[in-house]
């Protein structure tokens, strides 16, 4: 029983050593990277590309000439039922000029 115990003990160590060989010839335990320690930064991360800009516009138009009042600016976002421009027709101006004067 003893005799058994120390064969058993000795493959189990032979078992490791030849593992842990395998192991270096692999890489494994090689120290051959390094090290840093840890800290805080910002990822910048840019992404250069060419593509497409499909605008969703519409077209407005109107009957009369007339002078615009522009209630919006170039580019600034617009919500559905929100006044754009406002036209004053040049005939109704005139009218109204000639109503004062009289």
């Amino acid at each position: 029983m003893k005799k058994k115990f120390i064969n058993t003990l000795i493959m189990m160590i032979a078992v490791v050593v030849l593992l842990s060989l395998f192991l270096k010839t692999l890489g494994i335990f090689d120290e051959n990277y390094k090290t840093y320690p840890a800290t805080i930064q910002k990822i910048k991360m840019v992404i250069d590309t060419k593509g497409y800009v499909f605008r969703d516009e519409t077209l407005i138009g109107a009957v009369e000439d007339g002078e615009i009042e522009y209630l919006v600016e170039e580019g600034e976002r617009v919500f559905v039922g929100q006044a754009l421009a406002k036209l004053t027709p040049v005939k109704a101006s005139l009218e109204d000029e000639e109503a004062k004067k009289e």
